[in-house]
């Protein structure tokens, strides 16, 4: 995912990455415009100030995610309905992580607003005695693929990701239609 620009060098550094997220356009981030009654904006830029051409635009509703490529998997109670962004796969799931956007986005199954996302990493992030920031432990494949719908879930390249969750909602008010408390449920 270097080489499509979302995880950038760190420079001076070997080996280290990172990837900026803004979540309102540069000409709205300073002065007069810059502020606004909304929690966290009205749109969710990768890189956005690789202009042009390295901007990647996430969608902030499921009807977006859905009418641009994205591949809408499990609702998980306190996160809502996954989707994932696969490169190669054209709204399905080619289980590889080199090709998955490093942000999956969930949405409110009742609202269809962006409740949270989650960074991840094919590379464990987490060292022995700390976290540094992501989740408390990786995620083995068979526990990562509790975000997804597919039975036969894998990813091919990797056994372990590291993730990092952010909400921007109370992720206590977030419920699955139907009772469904993970995974795949009906009606989403």
């Amino acid at each position: 995912l270097v080489g499509r620009r979302l995880w950038r060098p760190v420079a001076g550094a070997q080996q280290q990455y990172y990837m900026a997220i803004a979540f309102r356009n540069s000409t709205e981030m300073c002065g007069e415009q810059a502020r606004s009654a909304q929690r966290v904006g009205h749109t969710l830029l990768v890189n956005p100030h690789l202009v042009p051409g390295g901007v990647f635009r996430v969608p902030t509703t499921r009807a977006g995610a859905d009418a641009s490529g994205w591949s809408r998997e499990a609702c998980i109670d306190g996160m809502g309905v996954h989707h994932f962004y696969d490169f190669a796969g054209a709204g399905n799931m080619t289980f590889f992580a080199k090709n998955l956007l490093p942000i999956t986005t969930m949405y409110d199954p009742w609202t269809n607003e962006l409740n949270a996302i989650f960074i991840f990493s094919a590379d464990v992030q987490q060292a022995l005695w700390s976290a540094r920031g992501w989740d408390k432990i990786p995620l083995p494949t068979k526990l990562w693929c509790l975000n997804v719908c597919t039975p036969k879930c894998t990813l091919h390249d990797d056994g372990w990701v590291s993730t990092m969750h952010l909400w921007f909602k109370n992720h206590e008010n977030i419920h699955c239609p139907g009772g469904c408390k993970v995974h795949c449920c009906d009606g989403i």
